[in-house]
C-alpha cells in the first residue's frame, strides 16, 4: 500500500518538475519566407520540417548560431526545430526578443538541448 502511494507521489512530482522546466512563454510570429526548420541553429543541420511563407510559428526560445544574411539569431519553434530569425517577423532585427528565453547550448557542441531547456532572462 505504501509503495503504491509513494510511486504515485513520485509520478506527480516528476510531472510537476517537467512542467516547470518548460518555457513559460511561446510567442507567435509570421514567417517572411518559406524555410526549413532544422535540428540545430545552422543551415547545415538536418531539416525536420518545412514552413510556408506567412505561416505562424510559436517561438519557445532563441540562441545565437550561424550568420544568415546579417542575423545570427535562431528561434526554436513549437515543433522542436530551429529557424533563422532572419525570416521571422519579430521587429527586433539581430536582437533577442525581450520576453523570450535564451536557449541553453548543449554540452560540448553547438547543438541546443531539445526539447528546449531555457535559461530565464533577468529583466
Amino acid at each position: 500500500m505504501y509503495t503504491a502511494v509513494l510511486l504515485a507521489l513520485a509520478a506527480v512530482l516528476a510531472l510537476a518538475h517537467s512542467a516547470l522546466a518548460s518555457p513559460a512563454i511561446y510567442r507567435p510570429f509570421a514567417l517572411s519566407s518559406a524555410l526549413n526548420c532544422r535540428k540545430g541553429p545552422e543551415s547545415g543541420a538536418t531539416w525536420v520540417k518545412r514552413y510556408s511563407a506567412g505561416e505562424m510559428v510559436f517561438v519557445a526560445c532563441q540562441v545565437r548560431g550561424e550568420w544568415v544574411r546579417g542575423n545570427n539569431i535562431w528561434d526554436l519553434t513549437q515543433d522542436g526545430c530551429f529557424v533563422s530569425d532572419r525570416y521571422v517577423v519579430t521587429g527586433m532585427g539581430n536582437n533577442f526578443i525581450t520576453d523570450i528565453d535564451e536557449c541553453l547550448p548543449g554540452e560540448g557542441n553547438r547543438d541546443v538541448c531539445i526539447p528546449y531547456p531555457c535559461k530565464k532572462k533577468s529583466l
